[in-house]
């Protein structure tokens, strides 16, 4: 058995408390900040009766937690992620001071899309077009070796979720964690007339998506090799991030409102890494996943993408990288 924990976002910071893996707890999910990872450790009692599973929760104490069986993991103050002070933000950060209320200017009747409902939806979106891509299956482009299958990032999902609450389809000026210190966004807005019901959240959401992707006919080997600093056709940008090699995770938020008497959806999506300027997009080869690094190689679901244990060293801050 793991002990895991359980992030929550709380003004600047994300903070974290622990419970047992074979404990039901309806809030929690899996992680994606470094925090969290390291919270994963093996179970320190393998006397503990899984009948009375309360016995087993550690006791939450002001500067850690203490595990039964006398062994002691502290997860001090240094657990707590502060957003006004991460270092790979040149700009105000998303998060920082940030109460996550909606934006004076949005409308009174500006409410959330339960984005919850759309993971699975919003992964294989993703997947599936990232594994065609690598795959080779887009003509013009070259396959790739080293592409991450997606997973999701409640921490992502959550910044993304102050974003959008600005009622504006703008990217904000940085939402980088600590696992992901260049994190990626995409935005998009979409309005009709009529009834809201005309159109339904997940309509939305698959039309945005494909939008994205539909901006692969303005790439090129040449930006996919090493992407440039000016573009010479900025809708392409958005493509590039959704087969960003390296973007192992994704977390995007939605809202709705009315205005102007038009139904609006904004979607943000943020994502583990972001186009990097004189970087590659994703590393070309003859076979896909042949240069996946990790004992399965492939995933077992996307045979074009490497599996999901994939390390590619999203967290660590490199100077002198210029974010596109």
């Amino acid at each position: 058995m793991y002990l895991y924990g359980l992030c929550t976002f709380v003004g600047n910071r994300t903070t974290l408390r622990p419970y047992w893996k074979w404990k039901s707890c309806s809030n929690c999910f899996p992680f994606c900040t470094p925090i969290c990872y390291k919270s994963q450790r093996p179970d320190p009692s393998k006397s503990v009766s899984t009948e009375d599973h309360s016995k087993a929760m550690p006791s939450i104490k002001a500067t850690g937690f203490s595990i039964l069986a006398g062994v002691v993991v502290l997860f001090g103050s240094s657990l707590a992620v502060d957003y006004c002070a991460l270092p790979t933000c040149l700009d105000k950060h998303i998060g920082c001071n940030n109460k996550g209320n909606f934006s004076e200017n949005c409308p009174k009747d500006a409410r959330e899309v339960k984005i919850e409902a759309h993971h699975k939806l919003i992964l294989t979106l993703f997947n599936d077009l990232r594994n065609k891509v690598a795959g080779g299956g887009v003509e013009g482009l070259p396959k790739a070796i080293r592409m991450a299958k997606m997973s999701w990032c409640e921490e992502l999902s959550h910044l993304a979720m102050l974003n959008v609450k600005t009622c504006e389809s703008l990217p904000d000026k940085c939402r980088s964690t600590e696992r992901f210190a260049y994190a990626g966004q995409n935005n998009a807005i979409f309005h009709y007339s009529g009834t809201e019901s005309e159109y339904t959240d997940a309509e939305i959401i698959k039309e945005q998506i494909e939008n994205w992707f539909n901006e692969r006919s303005n790439a090129s080997p040449d930006i996919l090799a090493s992407f440039p600093e000016e573009l010479p056709n900025k809708n392409v940008a958005q493509f590039t991030i959704s087969v960003a090699e390296k973007n192992t995770h994704i977390g995007c938020a939605a809202i709705r409102f009315t205005k102007d008497f038009y139904n609006h959806f904004v979607l943000t999506c943020n994502f583990a890494t972001s186009n990097i300027v004189g970087q590659p997009v994703y590393t070309p080869g003859d076979k896909a996943t042949s240069g996946c690094k990790n004992r399965y190689g492939a995933a077992f679901d996307y045979p074009n993408l490497c599996y999901a244990k994939e390390i590619y060293d999203n967290e660590k801050v490199v100077e002198g990288v210029k974010v596109y």
